[in-house]
């Protein structure tokens, strides 16, 4: 029975070593050495991005509010700029409020990346995680609304219930700007998808290395990883599977 209760604790030493080392080598839980501005930093890389370009539409479906603050502020801007609402109709106007919600909605866009954002940083009974994370947070959020609010006013001022959905469609010049914001929208774009898969990331290499047994390695996380986005990319250019990846983003 000893030598039997010291193999079971052999076993389970073994055990828990193991489980350390795959937590060492997953993608989230590697190194939690982050500070309190990596939480700011990942937070705003995960909420501000080509969403703010249609806050400018989404203030100008939003009515009264806005619209009334805008012509506040309307001094010098062109005198056919219209602040009323773009519906005639009640329905119309009510279905335009609830989309323009619905694009202020996510606009705001990153929470679910919250906690693993937040897995990165060290955590003790002193020191808890959430201090630092609570920190980061309201950094980032001044951030992002300083990014949103300036798009969404200064859009809505100067273009009125004209602006489209997309506030670099109704530019027209000077065109190095419009190739420059997009350029930085695309550099976003490429940097936030790195957050946004970094949990799918871990939970494929934590099935394969935990139920399948498979081996924690360099070649591993490589195959799996481009297998992920040679799929998603695959759905993002088949037509039929456009909504399947947009959802699987979301």
């Amino acid at each position: 029975m000893v030598e039997n209760e010291g193999g079971n604790n052999h076993v389970s030493e073994a055990d828990r070593e193991r489980e350390k080392a795959i937590n060492d080598w997953l993608p989230i839980t590697s190194d939690r050495n982050a500070k309190w501005w990596y939480s700011a930093f990942h937070n705003v890389t995960a909420m501000v991005g080509a969403g703010v370009l249609s806050l400018p539409y989404a203030m100008s479906e939003l009515g009264w509010g806005p619209g009334v603050t805008m012509l506040v502020m309307s001094w010098g801007v062109q005198p056919d700029v219209d602040y009323s609402y773009k519906a005639s109709t009640t329905a119309g106007k009510v279905f335009n409020f609830l989309a323009a919600m619905g694009d202020v909605a996510f606009a705001y866009a990153g929470h679910n990346v919250v906690l693993e954002i937040q897995a990165t940083i060290p955590s003790t009974p002193d020191k808890p995680s959430k201090i630092a994370m609570w920190k980061g947070v309201v950094v980032a959020y001044l951030i992002v609304a300083f990014c949103y609010f300036t798009v969404g006013f200064i859009g809505y001022w100067a273009y009125g219930n004209a602006v489209a959905d997309n506030i670099l469609i109704i530019l027209e010049k000077p065109a190095w700007l419009i190739a420059v914001a997009n350029m930085f929208v695309v550099i976003h774009v490429v940097g936030a998808y790195q957050v946004y898969a970094m949990p799918v990331f871990d939970m494929i290499e934590s099935l394969l290395v935990k139920k399948l047994r498979f081996t924690p390695c360099l070649r591993l996380r490589l195959i799996s990883r481009s297998i992920y986005v040679g799929k998603y990319i695959y759905y993002i250019y088949t037509p039929k599977s456009q909504l399947i990846a947009t959802y699987c983003s979301n």
